[in-house]
């Protein structure tokens, strides 16, 4: 169920509130120039959720054409706010609409600019409607709602001179292009008086004077309540006249209620026009903005937008919360960092400089670890080798040799070999080598290997001429303790 409208209005004269929600519209209120304040207390005792528009139909209102270089985005921006704070300094309203380029190769372009010359009359209604916190949801021109919908609704393809005459008074507007050039309200006026006509060919002739692109109008159109009943016999056949009831879409089913107050034909067209004024039609207001309904599609699209938004929020709550932990890390290591700079300070500090440089003790340190490494140590060859000889009785050592087998690392095996004198009894020799070799291996000796031989009599060797020799070969673990 849709939310109550209420049209509101304004003319130089006073306020008038109709209510639309009844078959034809009907006047609920009036408020006088300048009664701000009944208008605010008359707003304050309406039902939330009414919906209002504000029908602006007042002499101050003002068009102008205008001509500009083509430009984009911010420069064309700033060209209209210049044209509009020269022609409406201070209107709280404002309109435009593009007319396309000029046929001289798009350079320029054409728009229509709408304003205010006086600011004060609308601007006091306008913060009565703001100080209620009333839903305004357009604000129209009566000007602006005739140049859209007269050309639709009568199929004119030329300029016209629309005339209209209603509690305003009389207003003169030319309509080219689908939209209102030029407007005039010539308030108090008797329609069809002298005056009246005078008026008339007097706009008539300034609009044939100004050389626009449009032209000058080629029909003149009086919007009247009733064409048959209204057109005096003794006006020229100049204007034509056409039924107001023209503009209704669909024209009222029954005549409104006869305790209220009727619209008549003319104002009954333009309410009907602001209710179903298009989103193009609602003018820019700096005083009092105006919140228009969405549409479902805008609204779907609202929603969509709304749930991309969330998404990306969440991705990037986990982000910031990965950066978060990141920045800790660094904070902390930043921290270690400056702790280590202060200690190499305090050193420095209390030390002082080295006598020789950096890289030579590094160096010389280099240079003594691997002479360590190419060291044999002595003391766990001649340990085992003297453990395993008190424990086997009858065997003599001879000759003992040993060296590292690779001089580069510290702990790489001992080969140890062993030259002995051994009982020349054979069966006491196998005893005695036996004996050996396994008191070795107790001793932590590995890969043990031996071989005897009879040794030969050789000159000047008596010593060990014509004895049994035995040679054993074992390994030893380089990192032993020395």
């Amino acid at each position: 169920m849709s939310k109550p409208f209420c049209a509101l209005w304004v003319n130089d004269h006073a306020l008038e509130a109709w209510q639309m929600d009844t078959p034809g519209p009907v006047r609920a209120a009036a408020f006088a120039a300048g009664d701000h304040a009944a208008f605010g207390h008359w707003l304050a005792r309406q039902p939330k959720g009414v919906r209002y528009r504000l029908l602006v139909d007042l002499a101050d209102e003002g068009l102008q054409l205008e001509t500009l270089p083509r430009a984009r985005g911010a420069d064309r921006r700033a060209l209209i706010v210049r044209r509009f704070a020269t022609h409406f300094p201070s209107s709280p309203i404002t309109w435009m609409h593009g007319l396309g380029t000029q046929a001289d190769g798009g350079r320029f372009e054409r728009l229509v600019m709408h304003g205010l010359t006086r600011a004060t009359a609308l601007e006091a209604w306008l913060g009565a409607i703001r100080r209620s916190g009333a839903r305004l949801e357009a604000i129209c021109s009566a000007t602006l709602l005739l140049g859209h919908f007269l050309p639709r609704a009568l199929h004119l393809d030329t300029p016209v001179l629309l005339i209209t005459q209603h509690r305003g008074g009389a207003r003169l507007t030319k309509i080219a292009d689908g939209c209102a050039q030029f407007s005039r309200l010539l308030p108090g006026i008797e329609p069809f008086s002298d005056s009246w006509r005078h008026e008339i060919e007097r706009t008539r002739t300034y609009l044939a004077t100004q050389h626009t692109e449009a032209g000058a109008p080629s029909r003149t159109i009086a919007l009247v309540d009733a064409p048959e009943r209204d057109r005096p016999q003794a006006l020229s056949d100049g204007i034509e006249f056409v039924a107001a009831t023209a503009l209704l879409a669909p024209a009222d089913p029954r005549p409104p209620a006869s305790d209220t107050i009727p619209c008549a034909g003319i104002e009954t067209a333009l309410l009907r026009c602001l209710a179903r004024a298009p989103a193009r039609q609602n003018c820019r207001t700096r005083a009092c903005p105006t919140t228009p309904r969405p549409s479902p599609r805008r609204l779907a699209a609202l929603g969509c937008s709304a749930a991309l938004a969330a998404a990306g929020l969440a991705l990037a709550a986990t982000r910031f919360a990965e950066a978060g932990t990141l920045d800790q890390a660094a904070t902390a290591l930043e921290a270690q960092s400056a702790a280590q700079r202060r200690e190499t300070a305090a050193l420095h500090a209390r030390h002082g400089a080295l006598a020789v440089p950096p890289e030579l003790v590094l160096e010389m340190l280099a240079r003594l670890e691997r002479e360590q490494a190419a060291h044999t140590p002595t003391r766990p060859v001649f340990e085992t080798v003297a453990a395993a000889l008190e424990a086997s009785p009858g065997v003599e050592l001879v000759q003992l040799s040993w060296q590292r087998l690779r001089s580069t690392s510290a702990s790489a095996p001992i080969a140890v070999e062993l030259r002995l004198r051994l009982p020349s009894a054979p069966a006491a020799t196998d005893d005695a080598l036996d004996r050996l070799t396994d008191q070795l291996a107790g001793l932590g000796a590995q890969a043990v290997d031996s071989e005897t031989g009879i040794r030969p009599a050789s000159r000047g060797r008596d010593d060990i001429d014509g004895l049994v020799i035995a040679r054993v070969r074992f390994q030893l673990d380089g990192s032993a303790r020395r």
